[in-house]
């Protein structure tokens, strides 16, 4: 995928997506989908063949650090293993951010662009929704943010 291309695919979901500067995806590279900041790259002298999203999940806070860590860890375990990306922290804000790598985005129009892009803003809602840190076990965190029925095992989720 060229420059040209990616600010095609850029505008054509930011058009879909309703969003009031159809170029800033392209031109910046950032976007606010729903209050949720999100940060979409292609650089097609580095690595062509795949997009770079990053969907900011917000600070955390001091008091659940550990245990909203722990979590992330685990939502890795689950995410990481079917590539659909990863848990981690931004080492510049500090906040929780969720990062994926689209891949074969030639493949994609600007509509499949949008639907991807605001299903990462609903996971990230979700999961700034769902305190993290109170008494929902890891499987019914799991079962939550997933959309999933009733999910008892992460053997049932592999």
């Amino acid at each position: 995928m060229n420059f040209e291309n990616y600010r095609e695919l850029c505008r054509d979901a930011s058009i879909a997506l309703s969003l009031p500067d159809p170029d800033r995806l392209a031109n910046e590279g950032l976007l606010v989908k729903d209050g949720v900041a999100m940060s979409l790259f292609h650089d097609d002298e580095f690595v062509s063949d795949r997009l770079f999203c990053y969907v900011d999940l917000g600070p955390v806070e001091e008091a659940v650090r550990t245990r909203y860590f722990e979590r992330l860890l685990m939502l890795n375990l689950l995410s990481g293993s079917k590539t659909s990306g990863v848990y981690t922290l931004d080492p510049a804000s500090g906040n929780a951010i969720f990062c994926v790598h689209i891949m074969q985005p030639e493949r994609l129009d600007g509509k499949q662009l949008a639907a991807m892009l605001d299903a990462y803003a609903g996971r990230a809602r979700q999961l700034q929704q769902m305190t993290i840190a109170d008494d929902l076990s890891f499987m019914d965190t799991v079962n939550q943010l997933f959309g999933l029925d009733e999910v008892s095992s992460l053997n049932e989720l592999a």
